[in-house]
C-alpha cells in the first residue's frame, strides 16, 4: 500500500493529463494502455500492474474513475499542489491515510460522474477552502449518495438563483426535486434536519403545549452546498 500511496502522490504533483489533453469520456481505457499514453502516470502502472491476468470491465472502471479525479486535481497550479502535499508530509501517518481514503473511496463509487465531484471537493481541500475532515465528510455524501440525489440536491439548496434559460437546460432534474422525497435523503445522509419541538404557551385559559416542525440544512449540508455554488460546473452534467 505504501508504493501506491507514494505513486498517487508523484501523480497529483504530475500534468501528464494535462500534456496528454485527452476526453476520458470518449476514449477506452484499455486502448490507452496499449498504446502507452498512461505509462508516465506512475500511479496507472502501479494499479496495472497488480491485474494478473488482464484487465477487467471492473479495473477499466476503476482506472477511468481515477484518472478523472487526477486530471481535476492536475488543473490545480502546480505549485499549489505541491505546497499542499508538502504540509500533509509533515504528518505521514495523515498522508498515507489520506491517499488510502482516496483510492479506496474511488473504488467504491459506483458512477464515472462522481469521480469528478470528487476531484473538485479535492481541489477546494488544496486551496484551503474546506479542512481534512470536512473533505472526508463531504466525500462520505458523494460515496452514499445517488448522482442525481447530490445535483438535485445542489440545485434546491446551492446558494444562487437559476434563471429561467438554467432551469431549461437542466428540467431533468428540477423536474425530480419536485417528485421525489429528496428530504428523507438528505436526512440519512446528514444534511438536513427535521425536528419537533414541544412548546409551552401560556394562555389565560389553561395552559397549552404546541408541537412545532423546524427543518433546516445541517452544517454540513451548508458547507455541500456552499462548495456547489463555489464550483457551479458541479451542477452540469459530468463525465
Amino acid at each position: 500500500m505504501e508504493s501506491l500511496n507514494k505513486n498517487l502522490e508523484a501523480s497529483l504533483q504530475g500534468d501528464e493529463l494535462t500534456k496528454i489533453g485527452l476526453d476520458l469520456s470518449e476514449i477506452a481505457i484499455d486502448q490507452l494502455l496499449q498504446d502507452g499514453l498512461l505509462k508516465d502516470l506512475p500511479i496507472v502502472n502501479s494499479i496495472v500492474a497488480l491485474f494478473k491476468t488482464g484487465i477487467s470491465i471492473k479495473d477499466a472502471f476503476y482506472i477511468r474513475k481515477l484518472l478523472i479525479f487526477i486530471g481535476k486535481i492536475q488543473e490545480v497550479p502546480k505549485e499549489k499542489r505541491i505546497k499542499f502535499l508538502k504540509e500533509i508530509s509533515n504528518v505521514i501517518e495523515e498522508k498515507n491515510r489520506l491517499f488510502e481514503k482516496i483510492l479506496f473511496t474511488i473504488d467504491k463509487l459506483d458512477e464515472s460522474g462522481k469521480a469528478v465531484l470528487l476531484g473538485k471537493v479535492f481541489k477546494h481541500l488544496i486551496v484551503g477552502n474546506i479542512t481534512l475532515i470536512q473533505y472526508y465528510k463531504v466525500s462520505r455524501v458523494i460515496e452514499d449518495m445517488l448522482l442525481d440525489e447530490i445535483k438535485c440536491f445542489l440545485y434546491e439548496y446551492g446558494y444562487f438563483e437559476p434563471n429561467e434559460e438554467y432551469r431549461e437546460k437542466n428540467d431533468y432534474y428540477f423536474r425530480l426535486i419536485d417528485s421525489n422525497n429528496l428530504k428523507s435523503v438528505l436526512v440519512k445522509n446528514y444534511l438536513y434536519e427535521v425536528k419537533h419541538e414541544l412548546l409551552y404557551r401560556e394562555h389565560t385559559v389553561g395552559q397549552k403545549y404546541k408541537l412545532e416542525k423546524k427543518e433546516y440544512l445541517t452544517d454540513l449540508g451548508k458547507l455541500f452546498a456552499e462548495l456547489g455554488t463555489k464550483s457551479r460546473d458541479l451542477l452540469e452534467n459530468p463525465i
